[in-house]
């Protein structure tokens, strides 16, 4: 879906990611330090670039 809507991953915000999705992430897609916000949603570095 993100391929077909031209959107890179670090453009998401993931709502309560598990470690268990955090580390997919970061092995696929190269998404390191999270930056975690108070309404529980996880950016990364790029999100707002």
């Amino acid at each position: 879906m993100l391929n077909h809507e031209n959107i890179k991953p670090k453009k998401c915000a993931i709502d309560r990611p598990t470690d268990a999705m955090l580390s997919f992430l970061s092995k696929n897609f190269a998404l390191k330090n999270p930056l975690k916000q108070h309404n529980h949603f996880v950016i990364f570095d790029g999100f707002f670039a």
